[in-house]
């Protein structure tokens, strides 16, 4: 495997803190630890620079997690301050909620968003959920049901039947990392990954 790098996508000494390629690969969104969120557009998987361009609003803190819709019309960010935000991806302008009802996702990393709600209800004590990943739905035994992961700050790890909100969702809680989950990934197989923010481990788990 070879990198090449492609853009500087943020000003110097500012430290990038999330990352998602568009569904038809041919735009990266990034986020900064300032909050801003920037779009470039790559020629391929070659990752030759297009053009680099920045939202034309920012978040009140760094940005952590960020999703695309299927579509690759709409994006949406998670910040620190635990803002939800929504973005049109071909303009970088925000856009109301409303314009997000009822969009299909193509990624699950948000862990504030309408798919996730029901997760922070059921959280322990002071804990608040960071990053999320959903399943396609072959993986769980039920027949097709996608499941829903969701790390917290405290170092959880908890897996929900999706949506979150449903009446027995929550399947199963463990105690992962000691500290925040910063991020979780899943396979098309029955393998999680999860990343500790504090701790620097890698942990892979069979759901």
């Amino acid at each position: 495997m070879r990198a090449r790098r492609s853009a500087d996508v943020a000003p110097a000494r500012v430290a990038l803190s999330a990352l998602a390629w568009s569904p038809d690969g041919r735009t990266i969104a990034a986020g900064d630890e300032q909050g801003a969120l920037r779009l470039v557009g790559v020629r391929g998987y070659d990752g030759a620079p297009v053009s680099s361009r920045e939202a034309s609003a920012r978040h009140a803190s760094a940005v952590l997690t960020i999703d695309w819709s299927a579509d690759g019309m709409l994006m949406r960010t998670n910040c620190a301050a635990r803002e939800l935000r929504f973005w049109d991806a071909a303009s970088g302008e925000p856009v109301a909620p409303a314009r997000a009802r009822g969009v299909a996702w193509a990624t699950c990393s948000c862990a504030l968003s309408a798919e996730t709600i029901g997760a922070a209800d059921r959280a322990d004590g002071d804990s608040r959920p960071t990053c999320a990943a959903r399943t396609t739905g072959e993986r769980d035994s039920g027949g097709g049901a996608p499941l829903l992961l969701v790390g917290d700050d405290l170092g959880a790890l908890s897996l929900y039947a999706h949506p979150a909100d449903a009446p027995g969702a929550e399947r199963r809680r463990v105690n992962a990392h000691g500290g925040p989950i910063c991020a979780v990934a899943v396979t098309g197989g029955s393998a999680v990954a999860s990343l500790g923010a504090r701790d620097g481990a890698v942990l892979v788990w069979a759901a």
